[in-house]
Protein backbone atom coordinates (compact mmCIF):
# COMPACT_ATOMS: atom_id res chain seq x y z
CA UNK A 1 0.00 0.00 0.00
CA UNK A 2 1.10 3.32 -0.84
CA UNK A 3 1.40 6.77 0.86
CA UNK A 4 0.91 10.36 0.06
CA UNK A 5 3.73 12.84 1.39
CA UNK A 6 2.37 13.46 4.89
CA UNK A 7 1.64 10.30 6.15
CA UNK A 8 -1.56 9.67 4.33
CA UNK A 9 -2.46 5.70 4.24
CA UNK A 10 -3.24 3.96 0.81
CA UNK A 11 -3.94 0.47 1.83
CA UNK A 12 -3.76 -0.87 -2.05
CA UNK A 13 -0.22 -1.02 -2.19
CA UNK A 14 1.68 -0.83 1.30
CA UNK A 15 1.35 -3.72 4.10
CA UNK A 16 -0.85 -1.98 6.41
CA UNK A 17 -3.16 -3.19 9.32
CA UNK A 18 -5.41 -0.67 11.13
CA UNK A 19 -6.11 -1.98 14.21
CA UNK A 20 -9.37 -0.43 16.49
CA UNK A 21 -11.18 -2.03 19.59
CA UNK A 22 -14.67 -2.13 18.74
CA UNK A 23 -16.36 0.96 19.12
CA UNK A 24 -19.13 -0.11 21.46
CA UNK A 25 -16.44 -2.99 22.55
CA UNK A 26 -17.34 -6.51 23.43
CA UNK A 27 -16.07 -8.72 25.95
CA UNK A 28 -16.00 -12.33 26.65
CA UNK A 29 -14.83 -13.64 30.40
CA UNK A 30 -13.29 -10.11 31.03
CA UNK A 31 -11.05 -10.61 27.71
CA UNK A 32 -11.40 -7.20 25.22
CA UNK A 33 -12.60 -8.51 22.26
CA UNK A 34 -10.84 -6.13 18.83
CA UNK A 35 -11.78 -6.29 15.67
CA UNK A 36 -9.17 -6.06 12.74
CA UNK A 37 -10.11 -3.18 10.60
CA UNK A 38 -7.85 -3.54 7.58
CA UNK A 39 -7.10 -6.56 6.12
CA UNK A 40 -5.76 -5.19 2.58
CA UNK A 41 -1.88 -6.28 2.18
CA UNK A 42 0.70 -7.19 -0.60
CA UNK A 43 0.13 -10.99 1.59
CA UNK A 44 -3.26 -11.29 0.51
CA UNK A 45 -4.41 -10.95 4.47
CA UNK A 46 -1.45 -13.52 6.00
CA UNK A 47 -0.18 -12.88 9.09
CA UNK A 48 1.28 -15.15 11.96
CA UNK A 49 2.81 -17.93 11.26
CA UNK A 50 2.44 -17.35 7.49
CA UNK A 51 4.41 -13.83 7.21
CA UNK A 52 7.30 -12.83 7.15
CA UNK A 53 6.82 -11.06 10.36
CA UNK A 54 6.91 -12.53 13.76
CA UNK A 55 4.31 -15.30 14.59
CA UNK A 56 1.07 -13.74 15.53
CA UNK A 57 1.61 -10.72 14.33
CA UNK A 58 -0.82 -9.14 11.86
CA UNK A 59 -0.32 -7.45 8.63
CA UNK A 60 1.15 -3.88 8.84
CA UNK A 61 4.85 -4.73 9.97
CA UNK A 62 7.63 -4.66 7.44
CA UNK A 63 7.25 -1.43 5.07
CA UNK A 64 3.75 -0.33 6.80
CA UNK A 65 5.30 3.28 7.36
CA UNK A 66 7.03 5.35 5.01
CA UNK A 67 10.60 6.05 4.60
CA UNK A 68 11.26 2.38 6.17
CA UNK A 69 10.40 -0.70 8.52
CA UNK A 70 8.28 0.84 11.50
CA UNK A 71 9.53 0.16 14.82
CA UNK A 72 8.32 -1.48 17.79
CA UNK A 73 4.52 -2.84 17.56
CA UNK A 74 1.77 -1.62 15.54
CA UNK A 75 -1.15 0.46 17.36
CA UNK A 76 -3.12 -1.36 18.85
CA UNK A 77 -0.81 -3.87 20.14
CA UNK A 78 0.20 -4.53 23.38
CA UNK A 79 1.78 -1.64 24.90
CA UNK A 80 0.06 0.57 21.98
CA UNK A 81 -2.46 3.00 21.71
CA UNK A 82 -5.30 1.57 19.59
CA UNK A 83 -5.69 3.37 16.20
CA UNK A 84 -7.34 3.43 13.07
CA UNK A 85 -10.05 6.23 13.59
CA UNK A 86 -10.01 9.07 11.21
CA UNK A 87 -6.33 10.70 12.50
CA UNK A 88 -5.36 7.84 14.25
CA UNK A 89 -2.48 7.74 12.22
CA UNK A 90 -2.03 11.41 11.49
CA UNK A 91 -4.59 11.96 8.88
CA UNK A 92 -7.50 13.56 9.07
CA UNK A 93 -10.77 13.66 6.47
CA UNK A 94 -10.05 16.75 5.83
CA UNK A 95 -6.11 15.95 5.22
CA UNK A 96 -7.19 13.16 2.72
CA UNK A 97 -9.78 15.13 0.70
CA UNK A 98 -7.03 16.63 -2.24
CA UNK A 99 -6.08 13.06 -2.60
CA UNK A 100 -9.78 11.49 -2.87
CA UNK A 101 -10.65 14.36 -5.57
CA UNK A 102 -7.77 13.86 -7.41
CA UNK A 103 -8.62 10.72 -7.84
CA UNK A 104 -11.97 10.90 -8.49
CA UNK A 105 -11.15 13.44 -11.10
CA UNK A 106 -9.10 10.53 -12.76
CA UNK A 107 -11.72 7.95 -12.41
CA UNK A 108 -14.36 10.55 -14.05
CA UNK A 109 -11.77 10.68 -17.14
CA UNK A 110 -10.72 6.73 -17.04
CA UNK A 111 -13.00 4.91 -14.97
CA UNK A 112 -11.85 1.32 -16.06
CA UNK A 113 -8.98 1.59 -13.01
CA UNK A 114 -9.54 -0.88 -10.98
CA UNK A 115 -6.59 -0.28 -8.94
CA UNK A 116 -7.80 2.82 -8.56
CA UNK A 117 -11.54 2.09 -7.69
CA UNK A 118 -9.69 0.41 -4.90
CA UNK A 119 -7.43 2.79 -3.67
CA UNK A 120 -10.22 5.37 -3.63
CA UNK A 121 -12.10 3.17 -1.20
CA UNK A 122 -9.18 2.86 0.92
CA UNK A 123 -9.14 6.59 1.31
CA UNK A 124 -12.71 6.86 1.98
CA UNK A 125 -12.01 3.54 4.67
CA UNK A 126 -9.66 6.14 6.06
CA UNK A 127 -11.62 9.48 5.92
CA UNK A 128 -13.94 7.30 7.80
CA UNK A 129 -16.97 7.55 5.00
CA UNK A 130 -18.17 3.72 4.85
CA UNK A 131 -20.99 4.19 2.32
CA UNK A 132 -18.47 5.96 -0.14
CA UNK A 133 -15.58 3.41 0.60
CA UNK A 134 -18.29 0.71 -0.34
CA UNK A 135 -18.98 2.44 -3.05
CA UNK A 136 -16.15 2.60 -4.59
CA UNK A 137 -15.40 -0.95 -3.99
CA UNK A 138 -17.91 -1.96 -6.00
CA UNK A 139 -17.02 -0.35 -8.81
CA UNK A 140 -13.72 -2.53 -8.59
CA UNK A 141 -15.72 -5.59 -7.91
CA UNK A 142 -18.29 -4.29 -11.18
CA UNK A 143 -14.83 -4.62 -13.32
CA UNK A 144 -14.19 -8.53 -12.34
CA UNK A 145 -11.95 -7.79 -9.20
CA UNK A 146 -12.05 -10.88 -6.74
CA UNK A 147 -9.91 -9.88 -3.35
CA UNK A 148 -10.35 -11.43 -0.44
CA UNK A 149 -8.87 -8.68 1.23
CA UNK A 150 -11.14 -5.80 -0.46
CA UNK A 151 -13.85 -8.06 0.63
CA UNK A 152 -13.01 -8.36 4.03
CA UNK A 153 -12.25 -4.29 4.27
CA UNK A 154 -15.98 -3.72 2.88
CA UNK A 155 -17.60 -6.31 5.54
CA UNK A 156 -15.81 -3.57 8.26
CA UNK A 157 -17.26 -1.11 6.15
CA UNK A 158 -20.86 -2.64 6.54
CA UNK A 159 -20.60 -2.82 10.32
CA UNK A 160 -19.79 0.40 10.83
CA UNK A 161 -22.70 1.12 8.78
CA UNK A 162 -24.68 -0.78 11.58
CA UNK A 163 -25.23 -3.51 8.87
CA UNK A 164 -23.31 -6.61 10.78
CA UNK A 165 -25.56 -9.50 8.37
CA UNK A 166 -24.09 -7.56 4.87
CA UNK A 167 -20.52 -7.14 6.89
CA UNK A 168 -20.59 -11.49 7.72
CA UNK A 169 -21.62 -11.73 4.01
CA UNK A 170 -18.67 -10.14 2.88
CA UNK A 171 -16.23 -11.99 5.46
CA UNK A 172 -17.57 -15.07 3.52
CA UNK A 173 -17.02 -13.61 0.44
CA UNK A 174 -13.50 -13.05 1.72
CA UNK A 175 -13.32 -16.34 3.09
CA UNK A 176 -14.78 -18.82 -0.10
CA UNK A 177 -11.54 -17.34 -2.12
CA UNK A 178 -9.08 -17.79 0.81
CA UNK A 179 -10.04 -19.91 3.16
CA UNK A 180 -6.81 -19.32 5.32
CA UNK A 181 -7.98 -15.74 5.60
CA UNK A 182 -7.12 -15.13 9.23
CA UNK A 183 -8.91 -11.51 8.90
CA UNK A 184 -11.83 -12.56 7.51
CA UNK A 185 -12.47 -15.59 9.68
CA UNK A 186 -11.62 -13.40 12.99
CA UNK A 187 -13.82 -10.44 12.05
CA UNK A 188 -16.43 -12.53 11.43
CA UNK A 189 -16.26 -13.85 14.78
CA UNK A 190 -16.51 -10.43 16.52
CA UNK A 191 -19.92 -9.33 14.51
CA UNK A 192 -20.85 -13.04 15.23
CA UNK A 193 -20.90 -12.55 18.98
CA UNK A 194 -21.45 -8.50 19.72
CA UNK A 195 -23.29 -7.61 16.88
CA UNK A 196 -25.54 -10.90 16.26
CA UNK A 197 -25.23 -12.40 19.51
CA UNK A 198 -24.44 -15.66 18.45
CA UNK A 199 -21.38 -16.80 20.44
CA UNK A 200 -22.33 -20.03 18.64
CA UNK A 201 -21.08 -18.98 15.45
CA UNK A 202 -18.13 -17.25 16.50
CA UNK A 203 -16.65 -20.07 18.37
CA UNK A 204 -17.57 -22.18 15.39
CA UNK A 205 -16.10 -19.51 12.97
CA UNK A 206 -12.79 -19.38 15.26
CA UNK A 207 -12.48 -23.31 15.29
CA UNK A 208 -12.14 -23.29 11.60
CA UNK A 209 -9.37 -20.68 11.97
CA UNK A 210 -7.23 -22.22 14.68
CA UNK A 211 -7.78 -25.46 12.64
CA UNK A 212 -5.87 -24.00 9.82
CA UNK A 213 -3.83 -21.20 11.66
CA UNK A 214 -2.94 -22.62 15.32
CA UNK A 215 -1.00 -19.52 16.22
CA UNK A 216 -3.74 -16.72 15.38
CA UNK A 217 -4.02 -13.93 17.36
CA UNK A 218 -6.38 -11.50 18.73
CA UNK A 219 -5.66 -7.73 17.56
CA UNK A 220 -3.58 -6.91 21.18
CA UNK A 221 -1.63 -10.01 20.65
CA UNK A 222 -3.55 -12.45 23.08
CA UNK A 223 -3.83 -16.09 21.93
CA UNK A 224 -6.83 -16.73 19.78
CA UNK A 225 -7.17 -20.33 21.47
CA UNK A 226 -6.94 -19.04 24.98
CA UNK A 227 -10.46 -16.64 24.08
CA UNK A 228 -11.80 -19.48 22.30
CA UNK A 229 -10.87 -21.77 25.58
CA UNK A 230 -12.41 -19.41 27.74
CA UNK A 231 -15.34 -18.83 26.10
CA UNK A 232 -16.46 -22.69 25.70
CA UNK A 233 -15.77 -22.69 29.28
CA UNK A 234 -18.38 -19.87 30.36
CA UNK A 235 -20.75 -21.48 27.64
CA UNK A 236 -20.42 -25.13 29.53
CA UNK A 237 -20.78 -23.34 33.10
CA UNK A 238 -23.97 -21.76 31.42
CA UNK A 239 -22.37 -18.21 31.84
CA UNK A 240 -23.37 -15.78 29.14
CA UNK A 241 -20.79 -13.03 27.85
CA UNK A 242 -21.52 -9.99 29.54
CA UNK A 243 -22.36 -7.09 27.21
CA UNK A 244 -20.63 -3.83 27.38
Amino acid sequence: MSRHPEGFVRRSTMIVAVIVALVAGAYVGGMSVLLYQSSQSDQAGQFGQDSGGEAGLPPGMPGAMPGGKPQGMPPGMPGGAPGGMPGSMGQTSSDLTPHILELEKDLALSPGKTDQWVELGNLYYDADQPAKSIAAYDKALALGLKNPDVYTDMGVMYRRLGQPEKAIEYFDRAIALDPGHEVAHYNKGVVALHDLNSPETAMKTWEVLLAKKPLAKTPDGRPLADLLAEMKKKAGAGVAAPKP
